[in-house]
């Protein structure tokens, strides 16, 4: 058998398909066998003829099911790719030295792709031809322009992960994004992005160690639902206070630098319903939870609510 199959935590169904090598007609019988799943996964890029079996005889059956790639080597082409007419979820990660992520273009005429995860670093503007795909990661990406978004008309939920881009000037005005997160990006110091994106409803901000404060939201008419995690420089919230639309806010391991009368900015947005607050100090966490009450907000977590914005898409 060239696959090896991953459950669920609660070993109720098939997360994952592993392959491992090329696929017999047997195999092909069995992974349709087992139906819809997370994601068919490789360490190397599969056959032409067993991508062909998959789009045609799995994927036009359980389109929803993700195809990652990773791990890749300078001798693979990503031309090939090209065949998978059906899949709508597709993540190629590691493959910083392989050529040809050009010919990524060729998808473009398949209407489908709703969904790409890249980590990739180079001709990265191809993904401009793609005019169907609604969801975006890019992870340790830092390319010399990000103007290629703005060409994604239907581009809803955008993800950047690492990487070391400091200027997003270029997404200024972007109408379509709805989800934002950033995560991990070396030496950013400024999420004036966040202000720049009128409809953006989602924002999630993670270990940014340079960001000292928000920009002022207080024009943006769509942000519902924030999310921080270990922003380490982060203490200033004012530009929450009165941005029309909050409704959740989640900071969890907040800074030592965030006093007691840090989050009073945001609990006093009269928009504001739940708000949840964590440091690694048992007492701190035990006062901001007093003060979200005597704010009259609930204590509740927006973590559930901004993930899903961000990932769910297919």
């Amino acid at each position: 058998m060239a696959y090896s199959v991953s459950y669920t935590a609660a070993g109720d169904g098939v997360s994952y398909v592993n392959l491992e090598g090329p696929l017999t007609e047997k195999d092909i019988r069995k992974i349709i066998a087992i139906g819809g799943m997370d994601r068919i996964q490789a360490r190397f890029l599969p056959r032409p003829e067993d991508l062909t079996a998959l789009n045609w005889r799995y994927y036009s059956l359980y389109p929803q099911t993700g195809l990652r790639l990773y791990s890749l080597d300078a001798g693979n082409d990503c031309a090939d790719l090209a065949r998978m007419t059906n899949i709508r979820k597709l993540s190629l990660s590691s493959w910083e030295n392989v050529d040809n992520i050009d010919a990524l273009s060729r998808l473009a005429r398949f209407r489908k792709l709703k969904v790409l995860d890249l980590s990739y670093k180079k001709n990265i503007d191809a993904l401009a031809e793609l005019p169907e795909l609604e969801s975006l990661t890019l992870s340790g990406v830092t390319p010399a322009s990000l103007s290629f978004i703005n060409r994604l008309a239907g581009l809803k939920r955008l993800r950047i992960h690492r990487g070391s881009i400091h200027d997003f000037s270029e997404l200024y005005g972007n109408e379509s994004i709805v989800a934002l997160q950033l995560f991990r990006i070396a030496n950013l110091d400024s999420a004036e992005l966040v202000a720049r994106l009128p409809n953006l409803e989602a924002l999630e901000l993670s270990q940014l160690r340079h960001i000292s404060k928000l920009p002022d939201l207080s024009a943006h008419q769509k942000l519902r639902h924030v999310l921080l995690d270990d922003m380490k420089s982060l203490a200033d919230l004012s530009g929450l206070e009165h941005c029309a639309a909050l409704e959740s806010f989640h900071f969890s391991m907040c800074p030592p630098c965030f006093a007691l009368d840090g989050p009073l900015p945001v609990l006093r947005n009269r928009r504001l319903r739940q708000c949840a607050l964590y440091t690694s100090s048992a007492k701190k966490n035990e006062q901001f939870g007093k003060l979200i009450a005597e704010y009259g907000k609930e204590k509740k977590s927006s973590f559930i609510t901004v993930r899903k914005m961000l990932y769910n898409c297919v």
